[in-house]
């Protein structure tokens, strides 16, 4: 059972690799699309509304996050992000997990609902760029929703049997 969960967490981690790779090419081919201009436009529309009052001007930590969500890359960063902090979850709960730490399951469970929270909101801006044909973007969005939460439930699993070096690779 431990054999094949760490399967299902190294599956994970090749479908957010997968995602982070895909990405570029698809920010790429979503900022040469004729729709792209008409996107931005209501992204922009979008964080400048977004505020208590209605339509207020941005302050400056504002403008600039809008400055760098308008770059093509910003979803491969935000990606690449994404996985690196997934891969300190699973590096925090299995070091709780090995040192027996009472603390540990409670962790891992608290991890995979930030997983499955993020796999919403990756899900949610797939349904999203669906929507605005960025065909691309979606599929790597679903990547790492899917590695989410393939990852944050098999975390919680390998935690629970407490990632037992002593017999690594047999499946028990």
């Amino acid at each position: 059972m431990a054999w094949a969960t760490r399967r299902l967490l190294v599956f994970a981690f090749a479908l957010q690799v997968a995602a982070v790779a895909l990405m570029p090419a698809a920010a790429m081919s979503r900022g040469r699309s004729p729709r792209y201009a008409e996107y931005h436009r209501a992204q922009v529309a979008e964080y400048v509304t977004a505020g208590p009052g209605g339509a207020e001007p941005l302050n400056p930590a504002g403008r600039m996050a809008l400055a760098l969500a308008a770059t093509p890359l910003a979803d491969a960063c935000a990606s690449g992000f994404v996985v690196a902090l997934f891969g300190t979850g699973v590096l925090v709960c299995r070091g709780l997990a090995r040192r027996n730490s009472p603390s540990a399951i409670t962790v891992a469970v608290v991890f995979a609902l930030g997983c499955l929270c993020g796999a919403i909101l990756m899900v949610a801006d797939a349904a999203d760029n669906l929507g605005w044909g960025f065909h691309l973007v979606a599929v790597g969005h679903l990547l790492l929703a899917t590695g989410l939460v393939v990852g944050g439930l098999s975390t919680v699993q390998l935690t629970s049997a407490g990632w037992d070096s002593a017999d690594l690779g047999r499946d028990t």
